[in-house]
């Protein structure tokens, strides 16, 4: 079964309005999961900043821009699991649908699909397959 995942990613922004990561959509409720160093950059962590009580994102599949905020009782900073969670002011866009997570483990010689904002793609993201 093949999954369009821009249905459910999103494209955090650091405090500049640049592409800092990829979330990914879980919950209808809003609830995205993505890394903390794309929340807050590493340096940043290192420093020991507080991380931010909100950050802004995009919609991939809509462009819709809106705010969410970050749940300091799951953050994760980087050098341990680097998790953070977010909860989106308000509701999903029409389109967006969230994305089922799995493990990887024991999933040898099945196709998974990766998406991303590299360096080379920051605001169209790349997509990617493995396996």
């Amino acid at each position: 079964m093949s999954v369009d995942v821009a249905v459910g990613i999103v494209r955090v922004l650091d405090s500049d309005g640049d592409t800092a990561g990829a979330g990914f959509v879980i919950r209808d409720d809003g609830l995205i999961v993505t890394c903390s160093h794309v929340v807050q950059s590493e340096e940043s962590q290192r420093r020991g900043d507080p991380q931010p009580d909100y950050v802004d994102l995009i919609f991939h599949i809509t462009g819709d821009r809106r705010q969410a905020r970050v749940d300091p009782a799951w953050w994760r900073w980087a050098e341990a699991e680097d998790v953070a969670f977010l909860h989106l002011e308000g509701a999903l866009p029409e389109k967006v649908t969230p994305l089922l997570l799995a493990s990887s483990v024991g999933v040898e010689g099945q196709t998974l699909t990766t998406f991303g904002f590299p360096g080379a793609k920051p605001v169209e993201g790349m997509a990617g397959r493995c396996g």
